[in-house]
């Protein structure tokens, strides 16, 4: 039996694509196979990571030489006051609760007023200053069109 032609003007280039794509995929798994390949391969990874670690050493050692703190020395510094932070708010926490602080563990808190039966001082009224208007502008005259 004979098989209908088809329509699609891309069917060959598609068959050819699916072929190559085949036939490369064989070939790499092949070449991927062998210790020579994972050995080139492991090399090539290698190289940026020495030329990378070989500039950072060669950046610590110029901010070194300029007396300035390198990205390491700022991070270590960052590290050190957290943990200084941090010790803050437990001896905070710790005050709070040794002075019978009922908010002793919020962080922040505004002062809670006394419970009494009084009530709060009342506020000393202070007179309002007046205050004076500026004086009106003239408006200005028109210039007549040329």
């Amino acid at each position: 039996m004979i098989k209908p032609a088809t329509l699609d003007p891309l069917a060959h280039w598609r068959d050819l694509v699916t072929q190559v794509e085949k036939g490369v995929n064989q070939f790499a798994g092949k070449a991927m196979a062998s210790d020579g390949f994972s050995s080139s391969v492991n090399r090539l990874t290698w190289g940026p990571l020495v030329a990378k670690k070989l500039a950072a050493d060669l950046a610590a050692g110029v901010a070194q030489r300029l007396n300035v703190p390198t990205r390491a020395d700022i991070v270590a510094l960052g590290e050190r006051l957290q943990t200084i932070e941090d010790r803050l708010i437990e001896v905070t926490y710790m005050l709070g609760r040794m002075n019978g602080d009922a908010a002793a563990g919020t962080v922040g808190a505004a002062p809670r007023p006394r419970r009494t039966r009084k009530p709060p001082a009342a506020k000393v009224a202070v007179p309002e200053a007046k205050t004076v208007a500026a004086p009106k502008r003239k408006p200005r005259a028109r210039k007549a069109p040329r």
